[in-house]
């Protein structure tokens, strides 16, 4: 079953209506499964524009886990589609249907949404920024993601740590971590993190979230809060770890106190890993030292990690140090260090503050050295 939608409807149910299609490209996504109970595996979606314009938007499949533990043919999914000139849309499908829409090149977003015959949400699965474009092929995975709400922190604990599937997480209330141990390393797998602008934040020392080896920390519309007095960053990425912050994300009011040469990032530090900011903010956060060299209020990057800001802010961040001599603070906003690099096309750095009492402090929004830069 064929489904030809316009992609000028903002957000209204499209799935009963056929349209003709014209010469303009079309997004063709084909929802066949081929799992069976407790797995959902999906063939790829063809995007096909007018000629040779070719964008192909694969899903190719993994575990949703037994916790979801129906039959392709017993979901009903939900595709909303999202590019340039605020142009949106959506549709629904059911098991084995191909839904066509009429695009424009541009950005994307796709998202597809899986329900039960309740309605009860049991998958997700989402893909940024694809780059449509007229007469090239484009590759695009959406793998799904299996989603829970949480109202606790033992709930968050065993959505995130339960089997090898990814998590799609809705945090329905504020959420307090204990104090032993005071927060979670997170698996090798993608886990995405969202609430109604909810709060889970820490109650002893010790950082959040630890952002393991391949794996992959997504907040959106969530607040991770830290504490004063604290001796670790709020969150570690390690290498090939990667933290993504989209719109609504926010790390915040986290005081790191540190007597360590070459330490700090009390909002976020990184070992060699990837951080991706789209959106949201990392702000009132503060390094407090007594040692030389003290870095990064908001973030400090080492090891060959990769800073990328296409939005959202870092704001409002400071270092003070009390450590006597010409080895001052060094990046309140964001320090860079031995070969770790950032790119930054869109958002705002403002506000950042170094403050120690030699006056040899450097680089209040953003600073590189030992082979870290712009």
């Amino acid at each position: 079953m064929n489904k030809n939608l316009p992609l000028s409807m903002n957000e209204k149910e499209v799935s009963m209506k056929t349209f003709k299609l014209h010469s303009t490209p079309v997004l063709v996504l084909t929802l066949l499964l081929v799992g069976i109970t407790m797995t959902t595996c999906f063939s790829p979606l063809d995007y096909k524009g007018s000629g040779d314009t070719t964008l192909r938007v694969s899903l190719p499949g993994g575990t949703v886990g037994a916790r979801t533990a129906v039959t392709p043919e017993d979901l009903r999914y939900e595709l909303h589609f999202s590019g340039p000139g605020g142009r949106t849309a959506k549709a629904t499908a059911v098991y084995g249907e191909t839904v066509t829409v009429k695009v424009t090149p541009g950005t994307w977003t796709v998202s597809v949404w899986a329900y039960d015959s309740a309605g009860n949400p049991k998958a997700v699965g989402e893909a940024y920024n694809i780059d449509v474009q007229a007469g090239k092929e484009n590759n695009v995975p959406i793998k799904m993601a299996v989603y829970t709400e949480v109202s606790t922190w033992a709930g968050l604990e065993a959505a995130i740590t339960t089997g090898t599937y990814d998590e799609f997480i809705v945090v329905k209330g504020n959420i307090a971590a204990p104090t032993t141990p005071p927060g979670l390393t997170l698996p090798a797998k993608k886990i995405t993190i969202t609430g109604e602008n909810r709060t889970i934040g820490l109650s002893a020392q010790g950082s959040l979230f630890t952002v393991s080896t391949n794996a992959e920390l997504v907040l959106r519309n969530i607040t991770l809060e830290g504490i004063s007095g604290n001796n670790a960053p709020l969150v570690r990425v390690n290498t090939n770890g990667k933290l993504v912050l989209h719109s609504g994300g926010k790390i915040t009011e986290n005081t790191y106190s540190t007597s360590t040469t070459r330490t700090g990032g009390a909002g976020v530090y990184m070992d060699g890993g990837t951080l991706e900011i789209v959106g949201g903010e990392i702000s009132g956060n503060t390094v407090t030292g007594t040692a030389q060299f003290v870095h990064g209020g908001g973030v400090y990057a080492v090891n060959g990690s990769n800073v990328v800001m296409t939005g959202g802010v870092i704001r409002g961040n400071n270092i003070t140090n009390s450590f006597s001599g010409n080895t001052g603070p060094e990046g309140g906003g964001i320090s860079l260090f031995s070969n770790s690099k950032f790119e930054m096309s869109g958002g705002f750095i403002e506000n950042n503050t170094v403050n120690d009492s030699p006056g040899s402090g450097v680089g209040g929004g953003v600073w590189g050295g030992g082979g870290g830069g712009l």
